[in-house]
């Protein structure tokens, strides 16, 4: 056996053996389960909530609208209920200062299957079966006047399931993507990611399905999820679209960015 075919045939099961071990270990590529901070569950503790579904216990908060001290308890109405989902490293507490801060609604912060205090093992086809289970609960019970998802990252796989799946007032998404295969694909370009991925999130096939309102908003500087795979969500989105880019941000960072809650505000009073 020449030396060039031995070369090629080590190479070869190099790369069979690291397409396996993509295959065998993406969870962890995908899922960063964080666990939540004792000080966080003492200091949102009012606002703590738990659903069941499949068996495993969902751990979040729900956060009621700040009440108008000129409101009388009799004449108050249900007010928006923003259900949030969030990136694939986050435990979502950590929002609900923010949000309280820039936005006049209910909110609803669970945090997925090992994340935080909710049990069990993260995966696409959990995430999607819980975000279903969690919204009809909180609608039968709270009874919002209107329904708005917000998903982050991975979390815009979410909430473009779940848009697809029951009627919602208006989605808002932060660096969102096409398809997790397709940004894997980028960033892995050398992999047959379209054969090994198992989660694959494909949201742009959801898109022509729903003709709710989208806010997208897009980091120009996102080496995470670079910023045109948004823009082939957007593409396909059959309902309104308002794309905002901050061609400054970073997939960390934009939320910093000034007009990115003015927008996001302006955008659900529209609604």
């Amino acid at each position: 056996m020449s030396t060039f075919i031995k070369l090629l045939a080590v190479l070869l099961l190099l790369y069979g053996l690291i397409a396996s071990l993509v295959f065998l270990f993406q969870e962890r590529l995908i899922f960063h389960p964080l666990t939540l901070d004792a000080s966080d569950r003492a200091r949102f503790q009012p606002y703590q909530v738990s659903i069941e579904n499949e068996g495993h216990l969902l751990q979040g908060w729900y956060v009621p609208a700040k009440q108008s001290e000129q409101a009388k308890p009799q004449q108050s109405t249900p007010g928006p209920l923003i259900i949030y989902y969030g990136g694939n490293a986050e435990e979502t507490s950590w929002n609900i200062p923010y949000f309280q801060q820039h936005l006049d609604s209910s909110f609803l912060f669970l945090n997925y299957r090992g994340y935080g205090d909710s049990s069990g093992t993260p995966s696409e086809s959990t995430l999607k079966s819980d975000a279903l289970a969690a919204f009809d609960h909180f609608k039968s019970v709270q009874d919002p006047s209107q329904i708005i998802l917000f998903g982050r990252s991975l979390g815009s796989g979410v909430a473009a399931y779940v848009a697809s799946q029951r009627p919602v007032d208006a989605v808002v998404l932060v660096t969102p993507f096409d398809s997790l295969t397709a940004v894997a694909s980028q960033h892995y370009p050398l992999l047959p990611v379209r054969w090994l991925l198992k989660h694959r999130f494909n949201s742009v096939a959801l898109a022509p399905q729903i003709n709710t309102p989208l806010l997208s908003l897009l980091a120009g500087r996102d080496q995470v999820v670079p910023h045109e795979h948004g823009q082939e969500l957007e593409k396909s989105w059959q309902g309104k679209v308002l794309s905002l880019s901050f061609p400054r941000a970073n997939h960390l960072t934009i939320a910093d960015e000034e007009g990115y809650w003015p927008a996001i505000k302006e955008f659900i009073e529209n609604q």
